[in-house]
């Protein structure tokens, strides 16, 4: 068994990923990392140090995935 990971957030899951997961390999997005990365860039410029929760992931997937008219 391995874990397949892609450092790409746009597309979600990328072809790579999606080979990856029909083979029936666990798989991680690179939407944790982006998330990850950024906390400390935050916490310099607001004084706060946010948390990466499940609803923060989802709001940001909301946003990144959204049709754009």
């Amino acid at each position: 068994k391995a874990i397949v990971t892609d450092i790409v957030y746009v597309p979600l899951i990328t072809d790579f990923l999606k080979s990856a997961q029909d083979q029936g390999l666990k798989i991680v997005d690179g939407l944790g990392m982006l998330l990850h990365q950024a906390v400390p860039g935050f916490a310099h410029w607001f004084g706060q140090r946010p948390r990466v929760t499940a609803e923060l992931r989802a709001l940001i997937e909301a946003d990144l995935f959204q049709v754009k008219s």
